[in-house]
């Protein structure tokens, strides 16, 4: 189990929906706006400790790079606010670019 900045116990479950409310509603919006391209990589998010799976929308034939950790860590990842608690990598390590694309410029 995790905390939110108050201190309050927040449960993996609730961290994965942060990730899925991220790959599935947000960054497809903003793809379908222009403001942002598709991934021109196959991301796989697993969540170590829900057993959730996320692959955000992507550029047909992209390579596949996994990023891999604990619900607490993956959202931070996604937001560009920390790399730290990724569990393991593959087809390279996760970039501050990573998150940019999932999430308008600004």
């Amino acid at each position: 189990m995790t905390f939110d900045d108050s201190g309050a116990r927040m449960p993996p479950a609730v961290r994965a929906d942060t990730v899925d409310e991220v790959v599935t509603v947000m960054s497809p919006r903003q793809v379908s706006l222009g403001r942002c391209a598709p991934l021109p990589a196959a991301l796989r998010l697993p969540a170590t400790d829900t057993g959730r799976t996320w692959m955000p929308e992507h550029e047909p034939g992209a390579p596949a790079v996994e990023v891999a950790g604990p619900a607490a860590a993956l959202p931070l990842l996604l937001w560009r606010r920390a790399m730290q608690g990724v569990a393991r990598r593959r087809g390279g390590p996760p970039t501050p670019a990573s998150g940019r694309r999932l999430s308008p410029p600004g």
